[in-house]
């Protein structure tokens, strides 16, 4: 399993970066996209943290930086991902199951 989340668009009144959508001045991105976005984290999440229990070792990759890490640092470092992504912080994660 693969997951590739990248960071909404920023720029108000802007096309959506993801499908060009028109983006309200408050909105990272439009409606549509970031319930699609918001729906599918929230599903990989639910299917990642079933199969942290499985894994003795997860790769991940986190804005450049590859490593591989044991499950319980796994957890931790997608919680950080998780909350930074909900901040509007994160870049781009990819997280290799």
């Amino acid at each position: 399993m693969i997951i590739d989340i990248k960071k909404p668009g920023t720029i108000p009144g802007e096309p959506c970066p993801d499908c060009g959508g028109y983006k309200s001045h408050a909105a990272k991105q439009c409606k549509e996209c970031w319930r699609e976005l918001h729906f599918h984290w929230t599903y990989i999440r639910q299917k990642t943290a079933l199969k942290m229990r499985e894994v003795e070792g997860l790769t991940f990759k986190v804005i450049g930086e590859v490593f591989s890490v044991g499950a319980v640092r796994a957890r931790q470092i997608y919680r950080e991902a998780c909350r930074n992504r909900i901040k509007g912080r994160l870049d781009h994660i990819v997280i290799t199951l």
